[in-house]
């Protein structure tokens, strides 16, 4: 989940991440590798072992729109990820994962209910504040059971602000999911996805300078506009309220090192938390980008904090 103040719980992008003893995988992809799929796509696998084939889709539909805002007391809402084994697909093993606690305001008065409904019976995940549930499920969670060929699954999310904020908020839902097929799995946690998260919240790294510029890179193929995002930067922190789907990398860059910053969706970014890079010249060795092109071979927007605008455009838009 992703918010605005942090501002979101973001219905962006549904990652579906594919291993197993019998190394089942992302078509085209490594062995224990995950993808990114957008809402209603398919991630499919296959060895001579047998087939996971996961489908994770938005009941309400769309891959980017946002859920609204709250924040008045009481404004809320609910939606569900409805969760499939296509034909053929071998029984598997599911972890479901919120995004990391930010500590904003949002997680603080915005409240949760996280259910799972297998073929009609209800389990209770979590209930309790938006930041309580980062905290407990930002690890990841095995779902119960095993879900097989014909099975309906859905994993429901409400949401009501209890607490008035001080600037409205966007809502929307960010969960990764990731399954593990039951054959010749033993011990299904052996094989499990390895999500972390911090452990406490920090508003700035130790020693870390103010960002002198923001990197905005599209996915693959993607393209960007500048009026696509919301977001505001204070000192060594970037706060990310709205991004749309298409967004695939954050960079920030402050003193003489670059953050980066992959898969990145709405929420908080601060310097010095990120895969960080020593620049050398106008280059951060190891990352393959630079001060003149952040975004190599993808589209890419890059805002001068100081100046307060864009100055670099790396899109061709029509």
């Amino acid at each position: 989940m992703t918010d605005g103040d942090d501002r979101s719980l973001s219905r962006r992008a549904v990652l579906a991440g594919l291993t197993s003893a019998g190394a089942v995988a992302a078509a085209g992809a490594g062995v224990g590798t995950r993808a990114v799929f957008r809402d209603g796509e398919r991630v499919e696998g296959s060895v001579g072992s047998g087939v996971v084939d996961l489908r994770a889709s938005w009941v309400s539909g769309g891959s980017d729109a946002s859920f609204g805002t709250v924040r008045s007391v009481g404004d809320g809402g609910s939606d569900a990820v409805a969760l499939s084994l296509a034909p053929g697909s071998n029984p598997a093993y599911v972890w479901a994962r919120t995004r990391c606690r930010r500590c904003t305001e949002l997680e603080r008065n915005l409240r949760v209910t996280l259910s799972l409904v297998a073929d009609g019976t209800e389990t209770q995940l979590f209930r309790g504040r938006l930041g309580d549930a980062r905290a407990t499920l930002g690890d990841g969670v095995r779902l119960d059971g095993s879900i097989a060929p014909g099975d309906d699954w859905r994993l429901t999310v409400e949401w009501e602000l209890r607490e008035p904020l001080t600037a409205d908020a966007t809502v929307s839902v960010d969960l990764d999911f990731y399954a593990v097929q039951t054959r010749n799995v033993a011990d299904p946690e052996t094989f499990g996805p390895g999500w972390t998260c911090p452990t406490e919240c920090v508003d700035r790294q130790p020693g870390t300078a103010d960002l002198s510029w923001v990197g905005f890179c599209a996915a693959g193929g993607e393209r960007l506009r500048p009026d696509d995002l919301r977001f505001a930067v204070d000192g060594s922190v970037l706060e990310l309220a709205d991004a749309p789907a298409a967004l695939g990398t954050v960079l920030l860059k402050y003193g003489t090192n670059l953050d980066v910053f992959e898969r990145a969706s709405p929420g908080r970014f601060v310097a010095g938390s990120g895969d960080t890079y020593d620049q050398r010249g106008p280059d951060f060795p190891g990352s393959g980008r630079s001060n003149p092109t952040p975004c190599p071979g993808n589209c890419g927007l890059k805002y001068d904090v100081d100046g307060g605008g864009f100055e670099s455009d790396g899109c061709d838009h029509d």
